[in-house]
Parts: C-alpha cells; structure tokens; sequence
C-alpha cells in the first residue's frame, strides 16, 4: 500500500510525500526423489530400481513487514533535499529484537541555476547519507532438524533412518543464534557534476564511505563440536572508494562524429573488526595433497586475502628439501603474503565513431591487480602441460637455493640431492604457485551498424532499419605468467547471503568469441 502527496506550496518551494506499507511472505516447498540403484541401465524412472526410492521434501517460510516514508523538496529548481525512513519488522530475527530502523538524507544544489558559468552549462554538487538494513536467512536463531530418508546414509550404518520402523530427525550443521542482531549498513557519499561547451564534455566525481556492521556469517567450527558451522554477526566491513566518469565529443562535424566515454573505479574493502573470539574469517578454501589454498577476512587487511600452506625453509629464508630433492610442506600454520582478491582499480573506455550512415563502436575494459587461484594452470601441471614443467628441459636439477638438513639441526647448501622425478615434483607444488594476476585488458565488444538512409525508407511503414554486425569478447591480454585463464572466469567461494568471494577459477571452460548480427527496425 502507497500514499502519495505532491503540493506546490509557491512558485519556488515545492513538496512531495510518500507513506507506505510493504508484507512480504514467502514461502517455498521442494521435493526431491532419486532412485539410488536403477534396475535396467539407462531408463531413469523412480520405478525401475532395485530399492525403494528416497524423497526429501523441504519447507522454508519467511516474512517481512516495512512502513517507510520519504519527504522530498525543491526549491527554485536549484536546491533539492530528500529524506526517508524505513522500519522493518522479520521473521528471521529474534522475537524480541525483529525490529530495525534506517534512514537516509540526500541533498543537492544546481549552481548553474544561480549564477551564469559561461562555457560551464551545468554544475551540481550532491551529498547523501544512508542506513540500510537487512535481516537473516530463515531459522538462523535456532538448531533446526529435518526429518528425511538421508541418501548420504547407507542401510549398513546404525543412524540409518527409518531405525527400528520409527522415523527419526536429524540435526542441521549449524548452529543457530537466539541473539543475532540485524545487519546496518551506513555511509556517506559526495559528488559533484560538470558540464560544458554545449554538453560536448561532461564529467562526473563520487566519493563513498560505507560501514556494513554486524554482518551475518556462518563461521566453521571444529567438527568435534557435531556441527560444521555457527551463524554469528562476524563483524563490520568498511567499503570506500571513488569512481570517475568523463564523457565528451571531440569531433563533431556535419558528417563525422566522435563520442568517447571513459569510466574509473577504484575501491578498498577492509575489515574493521571481527566478534569477539574470532582472529579471521574463513571466506572459502580447499586443500589437495598435503596443502591448502584459502581466502580470508582479517582486521586491518584488505578483503580476501589469500593464505596457503608453506614450504618449510631454515632460519635464511631457504627452502629444505627432502632426500629426494623436493621442497617439504610446512603443516604447522599457514601464511599469507598480502595477496589478496582486490584490483587496485578497474577501467573502462567506450568510443563511437559515426560517418554519415556508418557507425563503428568499441568498448574496451581493464582491471589492475588483485590476484586469483587457477585450477586450470593446476590441472595443466600435474601431467606436464604447464610452461613450469619443462624446467631445465626436464633433466634432474637441483631446487636453486635449497638446503639439506644436518643431523644436529643446522643446515648446509644443497649440492648434490638433484630431483630426478619431475612427475613427483610437479605433483607435490605447492598452491600458491597458482595464483595469478588478475589483470587484463579485454576488447569486450565491438561493432558496427549501418543506418538505411531516408531516401529507401520514405516509401516504408518504418522510420528507421538499422543493419549491425556485432563481435563480444574478441581480445584479452593478460600478464606474460597468465596463459591459463580468463581473470573474469574466478567464480568464488560462496559466502553470506546468496554472494559470492571471486578468486577461484575452478579448471571452467574457457571464455570464448562470439560473433553475431543484428536488424532494429522501428516504426
């Protein structure tokens, strides 16, 4: 439900009001059946088995009530403010703290509506401040149970289910929290807007500063515990950054036309602080013989860092190797370099050339930095396809650096222990040699149309057939150590609500061309 009052209380001064009411209940049932043990290979029906199938049906309610308001105002066409309030109530928080309020104020003044620039046709300056808040995933407050006939839980073990002819619940593996607070995030944000020369040249500047407090997580837990996980408010997330964008038409002639847009972003994400007991926050992560590669939160470092297990090296820094030449795993605690997922920043460049009918346009976008883990360059290594691989051409060679352990503890260069199995070698690399730069510079589409001129249309229905060839994703240059994958292609590990953390390219296909055409008529 919405209420809406706009009045004109002068001829300078006028006031727009909006109240609103908003529910929302959702609700989703599932069922799943499967047939674990199919009697005639290749007809897949529930009925063709040789047991009886497992269905699991599932429930999920949640329900959301707001109030909001918004009170907007103009004055003279110059300044205008605008202010809302919201107020939820959830059903996912805890009965006695489901409520939540946040806010916003936003407000901007036209310069050029009070004084004459010259070549300056427009200049806004603006600034906002804003609360948003969020609640938690269904039954987050509370150990939930299912009862359900576990596919995963085969007739031979004793907590099969049914037991004895009773059906039985099972314990989720998270353990819920009666006290979770809603998330809130605050923050602030200037900009300023020019335009000059008639509009040929328009260029706009935002700053931002965003808190996002009492984030929602599930936070691993020892399995000791009989849970994987805890949903707790982790902490606080800081994001802040810029963003440039310049718009402008250097050319412009009866015949010819060039318009260009350029964009800049640049962004720091930084944990402020985690819960109490909490040092950092497991984002995501896997290990494979004898290592691990993982994406963490910690206070006071870029978002996302990565973390892996080391080599063991003496107190110079050298590597040890073991009799057989090869570098040995350090198990007792993993490091991080200070590699973490983040660009230092991204561009894009966008440009349109118009000759009469024809028009070529191209778009080319570009990050810097940040880093991702590529399963692809590892799959590539373990049989011996990756550059790495052909190392000394694959003669024995001795680990450069490497020392020997003695038996009393110290350490002498290694001069003669020469790894004479590249297969055991390569096998056993740690992971952190497959992290690679994110960076690229991709030419991520292009094309070009022709506009059938009025001449062949005027005795047509249509004003106007536009005929284009397009091509996506036709270039990308990566750094020289990158041959592997597309930087874009880092899908993530799945964290929070419904997000994701990029820096993970799980071996995908890889990205390729398109190319295509296209026909726009209008009437």
């Amino acid at each position: 439900a919405i209420t809406t009052f706009n009045k004109e209380m002068s001829e300078d001064l006028n006031l727009s009001v909006i109240l609103g009411l908003n529910v929302r209940d959702g609700k989703s049932e599932s069922t799943i059946a499967m047939q674990p043990n199919l009697g005639i290979g290749g007809f897949r029906s529930l009925n063709n088995g040789l047991v009886q199938p497992v269905v699991a049906q599932g429930f999920a309610q949640r329900r959301l009530v707001g109030v909001y308001s918004q009170v907007a105002l103009g004055y003279k066409g110059a300044y205008h403010l605008e202010l809302q309030g919201r107020n939820d109530w959830s059903s996912t928080l805890p009965v006695d703290n489901n409520s939540f309020f946040y806010w916003s104020a936003a407000g901007n003044v036209i310069i050029s509506e009070l004084v004459d620039l010259g070549p300056v046709s427009f200049l806004k300056a603006s600034l906002s401040y804003a609360q948003v808040g969020n609640d938690a995933p269904a039954y987050s407050t509370g150990n939930a149970f299912s009862v359900t006939l576990d596919p995963n839980i085969n007739s031979q073990r004793a907590a099969a289910f049914p037991f004895g002819g009773f059906t039985g619940a099972r314990a989720a593996n998270t353990v819920g929290n009666s006290t979770l607070k809603p998330e809130k995030t605050s923050g602030y944000e200037l900009g300023i807007e020019v335009g000059a020369l008639n509009e040929r040249i328009n260029f706009a500047l935002s700053y931002y500063n965003q808190l996002s407090a009492d984030q929602i997580q599930n936070v691993t837990v020892p399995g000791t515990t009989g849970f994987t996980s805890r949903t707790l408010n982790a902490g606080s997330i800081r994001n802040k950054g810029l963003e440039m964008t310049l718009t402008g038409v250097p050319i412009e002639t009866d015949d010819f036309t060039w318009k260009a847009i350029v964009n800049f972003t640049k962004n720091s994400k930084t944990i402020e602080e985690l819960a109490p007991g909490l040092k950092e926050l497991p984002l995501g992560g896997f290990s494979s013989g004898g290592a691990s590669m993982s994406i963490i939160g910690v206070p006071g470092s870029p978002f996302g860092l990565f973390q892996y297990t080391d080599y063991i090296k003496d107190p110079n820094g050298n590597l040890v190797v073991d009799p057989n030449g090869r570098p040995q795993f350090n198990t007792d605690e993993n490091v991080s370099d200070g590699r973490s997922i983040q660009p230092d920043y991204t561009m894009a460049f966008l440009s349109t050339l118009t000759y009469k009918n024809f028009s070529l346009s191209f778009n080319f976008q570009t990050q810097n930095g940040g880093y991702f883990f590529s399963q692809t360059y590892a799959e590539l290594t373990t049989p011996g396809k990756s550059l790495i691989t052909a190392y000394n051409y694959r003669s024995p060679w001795i680990v450069p650096g490497s020392v020997l352990e003695n038996a009393d503890g110290t350490f002498s260069p290694n001069t003669s222990v020469f790894v004479t199995d590249p297969n055991q070698y390569w096998n056993n690399q740690g992971l952190e040699e497959f992290l690679l730069s994110a960076s690229y510079i991709k030419l991520r589409e292009m094309t070009l149309s022709y506009n059938l001129p009025m001449s062949i249309l005027k005795s047509t229905p249509f004003r106007s057939i536009v005929v284009s060839a397009v091509g996506s994703n036709l270039f990308l240059w990566t750094p020289k150590e990158n041959v592997y994958a597309d930087p874009e292609q880092s899908l993530g590990f799945g964290i929070g609500q419904g997000s994701s953390v990029p820096g993970y390219e799980y071996a995908v296909i890889p990205s390729f061309r398109s190319y295509g055409f296209s026909l726009r008529a209008t009437l």
